[in-house]
């Protein structure tokens, strides 16, 4: 299965991808829009876009994406994600 997400290799959306789907191939799409037109156009099985944010709230542009296309949500998948400053004293 092919997973187009926003990012790269190595990011909080391949993360959640492999997640959900243990062994899928993974898509890097540049932004969200991408997401969405690969899955639209079949290049992609499905993809993964983040839609909640505990800092930032809701993203609207993936709202506004939904609304364009007619895909829909059927999986959701929950990361705690953290994240650590560090430098050189």
């Amino acid at each position: 299965m092919i997973i187009a997400i926003q990012g790269t290799k190595g990011s909080f959306h391949e993360e959640a991808a492999t997640k959900l789907v243990p062994g899928c191939k993974i898509l890097d799409c540049i932004d969200f829009h991408h997401v969405f037109e690969a899955v639209d156009s079949g290049a992609a099985d499905n993809g993964i876009v983040a839609i909640e944010n505990n800092i930032y709230g809701s993203i609207n542009a993936v709202y506004q994406l939904l609304e364009r296309y007619e895909l829909q949500i059927v999986s959701e998948v929950s990361l705690n994600i953290q994240q650590y400053l560090i430098s050189k004293g």
